[in-house]
């Protein structure tokens, strides 16, 4: 910061303010309104006269100075309600999008909801399916068990009827090999022995 320098008045207007009476009137404490004069924006206004020290080097703000001060104050306050309209319209934004996300979240909610009931429903249904599944495999497995039983029976019945067959057709042959061989035998007799029945 540049050193400012001041200019001495012989007389001071009725208008003029001190610095403590004119931060009274900005609602600042004295040090901060000194600071505020001694930047290096307000120079003009020291050189111009507009703020100047009496003899007794007691400092005076005149009108001019008095509302160029309030206009740098009068900048701030733009730039808060600026600032505090752009805070507004970020809460606003900001409720907006939680109230949007708590509606998301309830559809989200809903969606797994839905999706978990149809699951298990479809969960009950395959396991019905199976259960069918497995009822009709298990019936088609007695049903050849079943039929696997009753050819076994079929083939006893048949095999022992076909070992019946064999040992009547050797019996049958036994009896015809012994009737071939008393005709054989017959037929080899003389008439003389065939006449007084010689054997």
């Amino acid at each position: 910061m540049n050193k400012i320098e001041t200019n001495e008045h012989e007389q001071i207007s009725p208008t003029d303010m001190t610095v403590k009476e004119y931060a009274e009137h900005a609602g600042k404490s004295d040090v901060a309104v000194y600071r505020q004069i001694h930047r290096d924006k307000y120079k003009d206004l020291w050189d111009d006269g507009h703020i100047y020290k009496d003899k007794t080097g007691k400092t005076y703000l005149d009108e001019y100075a008095v509302t160029s001060l309030d206009g740098s104050k009068m900048t701030v306050v733009v730039k808060d309600e600026t600032y505090k309209a752009k805070y507004q319209q970020l809460q606003f934004e900001k409720k907006q999008w939680i109230r949007e996300k708590e509606e998301y979240e309830v559809q989200l909610a809903r969606i797994r909801s839905d999706t978990e009931e149809r699951f298990a429903q479809l969960n009950q249904e395959h396991a019905k399916a199976l259960e069918g599944i497995s009822a009709s495999f298990r019936d088609a497995i007695d049903i050849a068990n079943r039929n696997a039983s009753d050819s076994r029976l079929l083939a006893d019945k048949s095999n022992e009827k076909l070992q019946l067959t064999i040992d009547e057709n050797a019996s049958l042959k036994k009896e015809l090999q012994v009737v071939k061989a008393d005709l054989d035998f017959e037929k080899s007799k003389t008439w003389l022995q065939k006449l007084f029945g010689i054997k």
